[in-house]
């Protein structure tokens, strides 16, 4: 039984709808901003589309700012403290480890320098990795 591939198109569709799932809260519905997205096809011929994920993030950030949660002890697992970091660094984390993305081009997508980009992934390894995540009011 052979596989069927999917297209440029549905592959970058599908990243897409990955990366706003790790980077969006969770009651954050994001579907029509992929298809506004998708329907302007900023598929690139290399499938990367960084384009497209601009224009997702540019969106996301919009309506959101620093979502980020903080609590007097941290979660046990990694995964929920990733959930509870900053909204910039989630989304840096998200396309350099998840997407794949070069720190060039992750910096590009956000539109910052990369010194800026390493910074965010630093205070993200600290983040997830640290024995406590201080209380707003504690910082």
């Amino acid at each position: 039984m052979s596989k069927i591939q999917p297209t440029a198109h549905e592959a970058v569709q599908a990243r897409l709808c990955r990366f706003a799932l790790c980077v969006a809260p969770s009651d954050r519905s994001f579907v029509d901003l992929i298809e506004r997205v998708m329907g302007n096809c900023f598929v690139e011929h290399d499938g990367l589309a960084r384009e497209a994920y601009r224009h997702v993030l540019q969106a996301l950030g919009r309506s959101q700012g620093d979502f980020g949660v903080r609590h007097r002890c941290a979660p046990l697992s990694v995964v929920a403290r990733f959930s509870i970091l900053p909204y910039h660094q989630r989304v840096a984390f998200a396309l350099v480890v998840i997407e794949e993305f070069s720190l060039a081009d992750t910096a590009d997508i956000m539109e910052l320098d990369v010194h800026n980009v390493r910074a965010l992934l630093s205070a993200t390894r600290d983040g997830l990795f640290a024995a406590q995540v201080m209380a707003v009011n504690d910082a």
